[in-house]
């Protein structure tokens, strides 16, 4: 997966208002393990995160700093920005490794910086109902 596809597909696929698990799916192995901030989430897991985000969210909005490439590796530097559904807004950096096998992601390993925002949505990257 080149970095410019991953790119947009990341962007998009983060910015939707709906979870599409045929995308999850199409983008994501199902071996799929993310690390955020010390909880480690596997594929199931991570589809009940997308769901739980959806369902707290307003909107969120993604903007890649930097992004880097070594053959199938992906890091990226990036800020997410968005609104909970009770009107709180929130801002984090994060700093994230992806690896690609057989053209999907299976391992993201990220941390993450609220720069504004509740001390309560610091488990963003994380949380699940």
């Amino acid at each position: 997966m080149e970095k410019k596809i991953f790119e947009k597909v990341f962007t998009e696929f983060l910015e939707s208002s709906e979870v599409n698990e045929k995308n999850i799916e199409k983008f994501f192995s199902k071996d799929y393990v993310q690390n955020a901030d010390g909880k480690k989430l596997n594929y199931q897991e991570f589809i009940k995160h997308m769901h739980t985000l959806r369902k707290s969210l307003k909107y969120l909005k993604v903007n890649i700093k930097s992004i880097a490439q070594d053959n199938d590796v992906i890091f990226t530097n990036h800020l997410i920005h968005g609104e909970t559904k009770d009107e709180k807004l929130f801002s984090v950096e994060v700093i994230a490794e992806f690896r690609i096998k057989n053209e999907k992601i299976y391992y993201c390993n990220e941390l993450t910086h609220m720069i504004e925002g509740d001390d309560e949505n610091r488990d963003l990257g994380s949380r699940i109902d």
